[in-house]
C-alpha cells in the first residue's frame, strides 16, 4: 500500500517540475531523508521543509496518518493535500516573505504529532522528503559517531536479521509482554542490537534501552522504531573492551512501571555466534519482522560476504 502512495508521490511531484519553466532543482535535492524524534523533544525546534510557489512538495512518512493541518502567518496561501494514508502534499500559491514560515502540524495514527516548519528559499526546495522516526544523540558535525549512527538507523530491521548472526537468544516474557531479540550486528567499534515488544494486553510504548555488564555501561548513539514496531538500537564499544562481553538490555515504557530485561552480547565472540546459520533462518523461520519465512540457509562463504 505504501509503495503505490509513493509511487504516486513521486510521479506527481515530477509531472508537475516538468510542467514548470522556472523550476532549477538540483537533482541531489529532489529527495532527502528526514529523521524525527518520537515522541518528539518538547523544546526542539520543528525541522523545515522547504518550499517553492507553484511547486509540489511530498512527504512520504513510516506511519498512516490521522489529520495533517497547517497554521500560523502564511497558512492561507499553503494548500495541504493528504495523498493515500501516509503522505501529504504542499503547494504554496506565493511566495513568501522570511518572516512568514507557517507550521504543518501531523498526527499519525499512534497518536504522536510532529511539526514542521515551511520555508520559501530560492535557492534549496523539496520535492520528495522521506520522514523515519528515531533519536540520535545531540552533535557537531564533524562527530563521525553520531553521523554513522544516523546512517545505520536507516537500516530496515530486515537487513539487520539477514546479517546478524544467531546468538543463545531467548524470548523474554513478563506477564502478557514479550521481548523478541532480532539479533546484533557488530560493525567494528559500533553495533547494532534489533528487538520487538509484543503484548496481548495494554500496548507496551517503548521510552529507553540500556544495556549494562560487570564492566559498566554501553552509550547509546541512537534508537529508531519502526513502522512495524521493530526497534532498533546503535551502541558504542567501550574502549579496549574485548569480544563476547554480555549485557544486560533493559528495556523501559513510556509513563509506566513495566521493564524487560533479556542478554545480548552486542559484539559476539566466535564462540557465541553460529556462522552457519544466520538469526531467524531454518530453526526459526518465524522470527523474521517481515512475516515471511526464508527456505535454504547461507554457506559458510557467503556469510562472511555478507559482513
Amino acid at each position: 500500500m505504501r509503495t503505490s502512495t509513493a509511487v504516486r508521490a513521486a510521479a506527481l511531484a515530477f509531472t508537475l517540475l516538468a510542467r514548470s519553466a522556472t523550476a532549477q532543482v538540483p537533482a541531489s535535492g529532489l529527495t532527502r531523508t528526514l529523521t524525527v524524534p518520537a515522541p518528539p523533544e518538547a523544546d526542539a525546534p520543528a525541522p523545515p521543509i522547504y518550499l517553492r510557489k507553484h511547486m509540489v512538495t511530498t512527504l512520504q512518512f513510516e506511519l498512516a496518518l490521522h489529520t495533517a493541518t497547517l497554521s500560523g502567518p502564511g497558512s492561507e496561501d499553503v494548500t495541504v493535500q493528504r495523498l493515500g494514508e501516509d503522505a501529504v502534499v504542499l503547494r504554496p500559491s506565493k511566495s513568501l516573505p522570511q518572516w512568514r514560515k507557517p507550521t504543518l502540524t501531523v498526527v499519525a495514527e499512534d497518536g504522536v504529532k510532529h511539526a514542521f516548519t515551511l520555508v520559501m528559499d530560492e535557492t534549496e526546495m523539496d520535492v520528495q522528503v522521506h520522514v523515519q522516526r528515531g533519536q540520535c544523540r545531540t552533535s557537531e558535525p564533524e562527530d563521525l559517531d553520531a553521523l554513522a549512527a544516523e546512517l545505520l538507523l536507516r537500516e530496515p530491521v530486515r537487513t539487520i536479521r539477514q546479517l546478524s548472526f544467531r546468538q543463545d537468544i531467548k524470548e523474554v516474557r513478563v506477564g502478557e509482554d514479550k521481548l523478541q531479540l532480532w539479533g546484533a550486528l557488530p560493525l567494528s567499534q559500533l553495533a547494532i542490537v534489533a528487538f520487538r515488544i509484543d503484548s496481548n494486553g495494554e500496548p507496551f510504548a517503548f521510552a529507553q534501552a540500556r544495556f549494562e555488564s560487570s564492566v559498566g555501561r554501553i552509550q547509546v548513539l541512537g534508537t529508531r522504531q519502526d513502522a512495524e514496531g521493530n526497534i532498533a538500537i546503535v551502541v558504542k564499544r567501550p574502549e579496549n573492551q574485548a569480544d563476547g562481553i554480555p549485557y544486560s538490555l533493559e528495556v523501559s515504557e513510556r509513563n509506566g512501571p513495566r521493564k524487560l530485561v533479556a542478554k545480548v552480547i552486542p559484539w559476539p565472540a566466535l564462540a557465541d555466534s553460529t556462522t552457519s546459520q544466520p538469526l531467524g533462518t531454518e530453526a526459526h523461520p518465524e522470527a523474521d519482522p517481515d512475516g515471511r519465512g526464508r527456505d535454504g540457509k547461507l554457506s559458510g562463504s557467503e556469510l562472511l560476504q555478507r559482513r
